[in-house]
């Protein structure tokens, strides 16, 4: 008897506690402090489907469909829905369908630094053995800025999200752009404006918009929604030869990311593979460093690179330009 009630009571906590937590991911579609929680959704997604299952089968077992089966599952469907949202990004093409010509393929490394790197010297090294086409840097500052002027032979142009070298966001170019566009409005180093740069190129026959953008913590909780209108609206969002890449410091399957990509009209193309933190002991566990592509953008391939003195590995990126029917 005694061992019953103790299961019940354990069943009802457990009941109660995954309710709690699908309500909040839920949430989370609306709600930046809510969508936190999902940052975790790997973990307690997962968790939350075989427990309510679970239950939801002994329950059957031992009384039929009572109110307690019935309860667990409808937690089982809430839980498989929230899980097919989740990972939506995940499901799109990899490249555009209705090319009309030849494209031009480009490689692309994404990294961010650490202000404190470690392995300037190293890390430029490695850059230049990867033939890069285009470099985008985040917290090139302080220790980390020597591995832009390591570079500068190679890649002349540093266009960085101020326009006046005070901005540690920063795209690396071998020629000058057609147009840049700086998003950098305010002090971007203490988070008091948009630290991102927008610079237009050109791709073979085509033009390529490259927007290079580092979004703050999401702690205060929902803090970067704030920029999500200034950074969509400062962009042309109908060009589908457009790319947003950088540090988000959020998952790509949080519904704030997507709702980001969709307003910009836009599909992850670099995938889950985590990029931080990069420890000795801890291995990588979220991919914070992500890519973006418009429709007009094909992706060959995406990988990540070694340690190279920061908390964070580079992504590097091989993709074609090509135009698109209308």
């Amino acid at each position: 008897m005694a061992q019953k009630k103790l299961r019940a009571v354990s069943h009802f906590a457990t009941l109660s506690i995954l309710a709690t937590l699908l309500l909040i991911g839920i949430f989370g579609i609306d709600i930046a402090v809510a969508d936190s929680l999902n940052i975790a959704a790997p973990l307690w997604v997962p968790l939350g489907l075989i427990a309510s299952l679970l239950i939801a089968v002994n329950s059957y077992r031992a009384r039929g469909f009572s109110i307690k089966t019935t309860f667990a599952v409808g937690l089982f469907c809430g839980y498989l829905a929230i899980l097919i949202l989740l990972i939506q990004p995940f499901l799109t093409k990899t490249g555009p369908e209705n090319s009309t010509h030849e494209n031009s393929i480009l490689k692309i490394i994404s990294f961010n630094l650490n202000k404190n790197n470690s392995s300037p010297a190293t890390a430029a090294q490695w850059i230049i053995k990867q033939s890069p086409d285009i470099i985008v840097f985040l917290e090139s500052d302080r220790e980390a800025a020597s591995v832009t002027k390591l570079l500068a032979p190679q890649f002349p142009v540093q266009c960085d999200c101020r326009g006046d070298g005070a901005c540690s966001t920063v795209i690396l170019l071998k020629s000058p752009p057609i147009e840049v566009e700086y998003h950098g409005k305010g002090d971007t180093e203490n988070r008091k404006a948009l630290s991102a740069v927008t610079a237009k190129i050109r791709a073979g026959d085509s033009l390529l918009s490259l927007t290079a953008v580092h979004l703050p913590r999401p702690w205060p909780l929902g803090e970067p929604r704030k920029y999500f209108n200034e950074l969509v609206s400062n962009t042309d969002i109908f060009d589908g030869r457009r790319l947003l890449v950088g540090d988000f410091n959020n998952v790509p399957w949080s519904f704030s990311i997507q709702n980001l990509a969709a307003n910009m009209q836009l599909r992850l193309a670099s995938g889950a593979t985590p990029t931080w933190p990069v420890d000795d002991v801890v291995p990588s566990l979220l991919a914070l460093d992500q890519l973006y592509a418009g429709d007009c953008v094909s992706i060959i391939s995406t990988r990540v690179g070694p340690p190279l003195g920061s908390d964070h590995l580079p992504v590097i990126t091989e993709l074609r330009v090509g135009s698109c029917d209308d």
